[in-house]
């Protein structure tokens, strides 16, 4: 069934580029699950006589050994098709035009060497810098050059992004730390009601406050935003206690679960993984329901890998050894261990 699913979809790319050049770009590969990155290997050997190209991006620091990704990139690399580019830090005068951009002045030497040296040439790092002394400026009036020697940059990103968290208002921060927690892109009805003591107008203040330093982009659907960097919403997650982001996690499940009505079942793995991540405090029968029912779709879509994770996750919050011969307790876990022997 998965092959004819593969067979199906690379049959229909390849005839999409039967009338003109087709380029399919992949970002963030280090993110794909292993049934995509099958997908991507069965495609990948169709390559050889269509007109595709397949773009392909990930950060080599996120894909270790363990990692799905790095068997699929072995298999590509047998492939007299595949080529492997790796992207250097930025440079000397391209660190220069970066500054100027957005900065919009010219930077002097020693800026160049300075914001350089303490990123290393990472293009987000030095964005990220970049803008905290663009805020600075704007705050103390004075030139780039002058409020640098008067900042201790942090050697750490985190940090970074930090201090300019810090120049946000309360309301503002607040909102972003409660849309880290929905997830990098977020709905504005739905985080509208998780915050119950702002105003509408009070949070389309914060939101703006947000798009003007960056820190969010809205997308082309009416009503949603992400997060502009994984990063971001790291740091932001990493300001909360543990306590307080279990709490949030219910509120979030709670709250999709009223957005998405008799959908709900389409959002399946979303509301399994904000009631996963709401325990010990949270609702196990949630948990379940919705971790079998994303099972079941991951099994729709022969996404078998991701099934047996998801009944897996069910079983043990349901406190049952899948080995063990002893009766089970009820219905739940019995459909449960079913479908994990199906998959």
């Amino acid at each position: 069934s998965r092959f004819r699913l593969f067979d199906s979809i690379s049959h229909f790319l390849v005839n999409a580029a039967r009338s003109q050049p087709l380029m399919l770009v992949l970002d963030d590969l280090h993110w794909a699950d292993k049934p995509s990155l099958l997908l991507l290997e069965f495609l990948a050997g169709q390559l050889s006589d269509s007109n595709i190209m397949i773009l392909g991006t990930y950060r080599d620091i996120e894909a270790s050994r363990e990692h799905p990704l790095s068997n699929t990139l072995a298999r590509l690399a047998r492939s007299e098709s595949y080529a492997r580019e790796e992207l250097g830090r930025l440079e000397g005068e391209s660190v220069a035009q970066l500054i100027s951009d957005i900065s919009g002045q010219e930077p002097s030497q020693e800026l160049v060497a300075t914001i350089h040296a303490r990123t290393e040439g990472n293009p987000f790092f030095m964005t990220e810098l970049i803008r905290l002394l663009e805020e600075r400026q704007s705050t103390d009036g004075a030139p780039v050059d002058t409020v640098l020697s008067g900042l201790e940059i942090p050697q750490s990103v985190l940090e970074v992004i930090g201090q300019r968290l810090n120049r946000l208002s309360t309301e503002c921060e607040a909102a972003l730390t409660t849309a880290a927690v929905i997830g990098r892109q977020f709905d504005f009805g739905v985080l509208s009601s998780l915050i119950e003591d702002s105003s509408e107008t009070q949070l389309l203040r914060a939101i703006d406050e947000a798009l003007a330093a960056h820190l969010i982009q809205e997308v082309p659907v009416q009503g949603e935003a992400y997060l502009s960097h994984a990063i971001i919403q790291q740091t932001l997650r990493e300001r909360l206690s543990n306590s307080r982001r279990v709490r949030l996690h219910v509120k979030i499940g709670e709250t999709l679960e009223t957005f998405y009505g008799d959908q709900s079942g389409d959002h399946a793995a979303e509301l399994a993984y904000h009631f996963a991540e709401a325990e010990p405090v949270g609702r196990p029968d949630k948990m379940v329901k919705y971790t079998m029912l994303a099972g079941e779709r991951a099994l729709d879509a022969y996404a078998y890998e991701e099934a047996l994770g998801h009944f897996q996750r069910g079983l043990l919050a349901k406190g049952v050894d899948a080995e063990a011969e002893t009766p089970l307790p009820d219905a739940d876990a019995a459909a449960l261990l079913f479908c994990l022997a199906r998959t």
